[in-house]
């Protein structure tokens, strides 16, 4: 403790400090005791810690003896050679040339011993042979004397640095592998129980040594944790050193590049060089840096594991057996009932079940001998109005809101032939069915309320052409007759005009059966040539639209409006304007007539120019003052 709040190294006073305390405890729960230490070298926490366990123990011993006196003197020394077991009881473990020694004496009356001073010496023994180090232990009846000797530089201590990591960072990573040695065993118990049946794969006699790997880890982090200055694995009967114990990585990297190799897995190769790095001579390179070892193999294994648990969850749910087979069959939304032929039920599934208690049928129905005829008898009775028998099967709406089909037919497994019954849940289909039906009677009657629109259109067609007809005549007869009118007035005898106005009179036959689509600024100079013959002048400004629609209409306006203007007004002159604009297409026509009367109301010919202008969405206004304008405007 005093090593992972402060310096991790004790010297002579540090040292001193530390046993001198010991020894005010020891007095205080009656044991006297006094302590002096004579080194010359540094000590690391771990040697220490051995040294206090060692002390520990022997004073724990002394407790049973009657007015126990400790004498405690610890001293380093150097050794000439390989040391050689002081005593029974010497624990095997590596010589190094310098060590520690602490030895303690234990002074008791001799005639006040009991029984349970002995028994505690004797357990003293066994507990110091369970450590990694060098003792003797001699018991007299009046006292006892202990001598322990620890290897100073790593004190027979391979993988020293472990046992100087923080305490947090230990212990987070004895619970990290601690977890990870529990997930890789179900992984490795999963493997196991997917290959059942087979001889054991190489995959997985590697895997159940990873769990050994990390059950090794798991230990020496615990051991770390513990930091009894060794580091072991403490079993039942006996403790092992896991600077020993861990040389199993380099075998696992071993076997896990020879699995590489093999198949062919080189992503293998991380986990090879974090076992590789795991065994004790590489702990022992790496100093300061060893903890660093030990959170990388942390870090990759928990990636590892963790994929490998979440893919055996994942094969697990999506894998076959029996179970599982019937269990799916239990979840399937149709009912499916199984029975022999004297009608014994051997199967039937959650959702059959329900549609024959739905129906009224017993909840342990055991006996389906006559459960086709009450279906049948059920259809028949027509509760709902979906219920009828079919060809097919016998279709029967249970509750609200769903329609089953009832078909049976005979299944043979094994040579013996069995009842099949099934539910199918044709509720959609029945939902599709009344939803066509319903649509089917709306699609019959727009199909008449089509025909009788049509009707209407054709009607109304009739009568559109009857009065484009009616407009036409009206258009070309008013021209002629207004242009006859004119030449009749004028009282001219000039045979030339008056071959023209006859020609202009005979062509109006001609001039209704003509086409409709004759080209608009032909069309318009038809009309300023024909009002020439009678002394009309038309003075056109500007040019029609380029749009055919447009100018279709802007001719049908000049037509009548200089009509009305020879027949109606007594002009003499017409002027005809094409405007455009960024908006619209405008025409204003004026002549040099006659103005309105003050009762002026509108005839045929107005009417048929707004009927015009308007089939293009356009307006049309009349001033019926001197001079008389008519004005179009068309959007464009």
């Amino acid at each position: 403790m005093l090593a992972g709040k402060s310096d991790p190294a004790f010297n002579r006073e540090r040292l001193q400090l530390v046993f001198n305390e010991t020894a005010a405890d020891l007095r205080t729960l009656g044991i006297d005791c006094a302590a002096l230490v004579d080194i010359k070298r540094v000590l690391p926490a771990s040697t220490v810690s051995v040294l206090y366990d060692c002390l520990y123990d022997f004073a724990a011993a002394a407790f049973a003896a009657s007015n126990p006196i400790l004498m405690l003197f610890v001293s380093d020394k150097a050794e000439a050679g390989e040391g050689e077991g002081s005593g029974d009881g010497v624990a095997a473990g590596r010589q190094q040339r310098r060590v520690v020694e602490i030895r303690v004496a234990l002074e008791a009356e001799e005639s006040a011993q009991t029984e349970g001073y002995t028994r505690s010496l004797e357990e003293l023994r066994r507990v110091l042979e369970r450590r990694n180090v060098r003792f003797t232990l001699d018991i007299a009846s009046d006292g006892a004397t202990l001598a322990v000797q620890v290897n100073e530089d790593k004190g027979g201590c391979v993988m020293e640095e472990l046992l100087l990591t923080k305490i947090p960072v230990v212990a987070t990573l004895t619970a990290v592998f601690f977890l990870l040695t529990a997930a890789q065993t179900l992984h490795a118990l999963f493997l196991a129980a997917r290959k059942s049946g087979r001889p054991v794969s190489a995959a997985t006699v590697y895997e159940t040594l990873l769990v050994v790997h990390l059950y090794l880890a798991t230990a020496t982090m615990l051991s770390a944790y513990a930091n009894h200055g060794v580091l072991l694995l403490h079993l039942r009967v006996t403790a092992l050193p896991l600077s020993a114990l861990l040389w199993f990585n380099l075998a696992l990297a071993v076997v896990g590049l020879t699995l590489a190799i093999r198949y062919r897995k080189p992503v293998m190769t991380w986990e090879i060089v974090l076992f590789a790095l795991c065994s004790p001579p590489v702990i022992d390179a790496a100093g300061a840096f060893a903890p660093y070892l030990f959170i990388a193999d942390a870090a990759f294994l928990t990636f590892r594991v963790s994929a490998g648990l979440i893919l055996d969850i994942r094969r697990f749910r999506n894998s076959i057996t029996r179970l599982s087979a019937i269990e799916a069959v239990d979840r399937l939304p149709e009912g499916l009932a199984m029975a022999e032929k004297n009608g014994r039920v051997l199967y039937m599934n959650d959702a059959m079940r329900w549609c024959l208690m739905e129906l009224g049928f017993a909840t342990d129905l055991s006996d389906v001998s006559m459960l086709w005829e009450n279906l049948c008898e059920i259809a028949e009775r027509g509760a709902a109005p979906i219920n009828d028998v079919l060809p097919e099967g016998v279709r029967i709406q249970i509750g609200e809101d769903n329609v089953r089909l009832f078909k049976r037919d005979t299944a043979e497994v094994n040579g013996k032939t069995y009842r099949r019954l099934a539910a199918i849940d044709v509720t959609e289909e029945e939902r599709l069915n009344t939803t066509i039906a319903r649509t089917n009677v709306l699609l019959e009657q727009a199909n008449r309320e089509l025909e009788e629109s049509l009707a209407r259109v054709r009607e109304v067609a009739r009568n559109e052409a009857m009065l484009h007809m009616k407009a036409r005549v009206h258009d070309t007869i008013g021209q002629r007759l207004s242009i006859l009118h004119r030449y009749l007035e004028d009282g001219s005898s000039n045979p030339k005009a008056l071959d023209q106005v006859t020609n202009l009179v005979r062509s109006m036959i001609e001039d209704l059966a003509r086409a409709d689509d004759e080209q608009s600024p032909t069309e318009l100079a038809s009309i300023v040539h024909a009002f020439e013959l009678v002394g009309v002048r038309i003075e056109q400004i500007g040019s029609l639209p380029k749009a055919p629609a447009v100018a279709e209409a802007f001719v049908t306006i000049c037509r009548e409006a200089a009509t009305n203007a020879v027949k109606h007004g007594q002009a003499h002159n017409v002027r005809i304007a094409f405007e455009e604009s960024g908006s619209s297409y405008t025409l204003r026509v004026t002549n040099d007539g006659l103005a309105g009367p003050s009762d002026f109301r509108e005839g045929t010919g107005l009417p048929s120019m707004r009927e015009a202008v308007g089939a293009v969405g356009g307006t049309c206004q009349v001033t019926a003052t001197q001079p008389f304008t008519l004005e179009a405007v068309v959007p464009r």
